[in-house]
């Protein structure tokens, strides 16, 4: 049996005057935007070979580091080693592979079809880099919210600047060591600051702006932005709802979703924040909640609170949120079935199972980024796709159902970046599937060939032979012309 990790004595890492990010000056942020522009304008055709030897340097970097990696972002979030390897170290390792099989191929001129109408012409698509890039991402998964879609944007041949956020310090100063090892500060930087610095980056003309994080944020990039053309992504976070179908086994819906929650103590865009169950299944899957936990974190054995396989929230003002928005719940008539368990000072907070059925509460309304699972009892599933049509469109949504007629009706009727049937989150793990969300979720997706396009910009070119069709167009028109363009016009249709 395999033995339980007891959580050591030691305290999280906390902002404070002492250890918060220094402010970057003017002076430093306009030279290493420079330089990065630049670059980009000199090295714009990067070789393939030379940026997928980049990305083999940085998997060496990576795995030399692995230690180093987990230390730091555990002492952000006391977030277990194996955890961190699932969220935040394989997907970087995928996004690479999924670049160095297929980059020469996606990078390769694609050729289309022309018309009868340009007979005589060849016409292709060119994928080119954009410029130089900016990252601006969230605290919830330093690694891989900031090195993925840097891997894409590098791979695409552009130029990269990295502002993570200053809530994981730890995470950022061994992120920027292995970047600074692996890539010329003209290449790819990573510059650490306060949140200021974020507001400061956007008002220099980058070719594209990537951002993860908060709606009211991604807000205040477009209103910001509102005056320049320029392309941005965002990645935002939503309330993702997970619907269990009635004749569905509860039991393993429950034992899905719970894992889904509890990865990062659920302090994640995609964990499921409000379960749709049926009113007949709702004690099934209270019991299945309470006897997956159980079995995840071999209560009994030892406490959830002395499990270092479970997460802590980031910070003090996260933790007070999340408690506010629980105590909120209870007064607006929800009841705790499951967890509930809190301590301030060790920033734990349990799985919270809690049932409410006043869809006005303010649970309903904001999304949680915590280990708040919320539990509506419905009679008839077509009241939840009504509920599901009213609400933002979530960043990603889950279905459990067996029955086809019934997921065709769900995916028909409602929104949402993406969807996992039968199970939660995994969809993000395949690479042949965007990621990004829709309306308040989000603009523009990534991940894989996704992620290789976005950051690219598609350049039309069309070769004229010797002899050109359109010349029969040319003035002086006559009735000639009125013929010709009668031709033309019955291949159009």
């Amino acid at each position: 049996m395999a033995e339980i990790k007891k959580v050591p004595n030691s305290k999280n890492t906390k902002i404070s005057k002492s250890n918060a990010p220094k402010p970057v000056s003017t002076l430093v942020l306009k030279d290493s935007f420079e330089k990065l522009k630049e670059h980009f304008q000199v090295h714009m055709h990067s070789s393939v070979e030379f940026r997928l030897n980049k990305l083999s340097e940085f998997r060496k970097a990576l795995k030399h580091y692995n230690k180093e990696i987990k230390e730091a972002i555990y002492q952000d979030f006391r977030k277990s080693g194996q955890e961190t390897e699932l969220t935040e170290i394989i997907p970087i390792y995928q996004e690479i592979g999924e670049i160095q099989r297929n980059l020469e191929r996606w990078i390769q001129p694609r050729g289309v079809d022309s018309p009868l109408t340009l007979f005589g012409t060849h016409a292709e698509i060119l994928h080119k880099p954009q410029g130089v890039v900016l990252i601006l991402s969230s605290w919830n998964f330093p690694f891989q919210l900031n090195l993925v879609p840097m891997i894409s944007a590098f791979s695409a041949g552009n130029t990269v600047l990295i502002k993570p956020s200053e809530l994981t310090p730890k995470s950022n100063s061994i992120m920027k060591k292995i970047i600074q090892e692996v890539f010329k500060p003209e290449e790819v930087t990573l510059l650490e600051g306060p949140a200021k610095l974020g507001e400061t980056l956007i008002s220099f003309p980058f070719d594209h702006i990537f951002f993860s994080g908060k709606e009211q944020n991604a807000k205040k990039i477009l209103k910001k932005k509102a005056g320049t053309i320029c392309p941005i992504t965002l990645e935002l976070g939503s309330k993702c709802p997970a619907v269990i179908d009635r004749e569905s086994d509860v039991r393993l819906a429950a034992e899905r979703i719970l894992w889904g929650k509890i990865l990062n103590a659920g302090q994640s865009c995609v964990a499921p924040d409000t379960v749709y169950v049926h009113e007949s299944e709702l004690k099934d899957f209270q019991q299945s909640f309470k006897q997956s936990l159980t079995n995840f974190y071999r209560l009994g054995e030892l406490s959830l609170k002395e499990n270092s396989d479970y997460a802590r929230i980031i910070n003090q003002k996260e933790f007070n949120r999340l408690e506010s928005l629980l105590n909120d719940s209870l007064e607006d008539g929800g009841k705790i079935l499951e967890g509930g368990e809190m301590d301030s000072g060790s920033l734990f907070f349990s799985p919270t199972l809690i049932q409410i059925q006043n869809r006005n509460a303010r649970i309903y309304k904001e999304e949680i980024q915590g280990p708040i699972l919320v539990l509506y009892a419905y009679k008839e599933l077509d009241e939840v796709i009504d509920f599901l049509k009213k609400d933002p469109t979530p960043l990603a949504s889950y279905l459990f159902c067996s029955n086809p007629t019934t997921i065709h009706k769900f995916l028909a009727n409602t929104d949402s970046g993406g969807v996992s049937i039968n199970d939660v989150i995994i969809h993000l793990a395949n690479p042949n599937l965007p990621f990004g969300g829709l309306r308040e979720s989000g603009v523009r997706s990534y991940h894989g060939y996704y992620g290789f396009l976005n950051f690219t910009y598609q350049k039309s070119v069309l070769k004229q032979g010797i002899f050109s069709a359109i010349r029969l167009l040319y003035p002086p028109y006559n009735p000639i012309m009125d013929k010709v363009s009668d031709f033309m016009k019955k291949f159009m249709v």
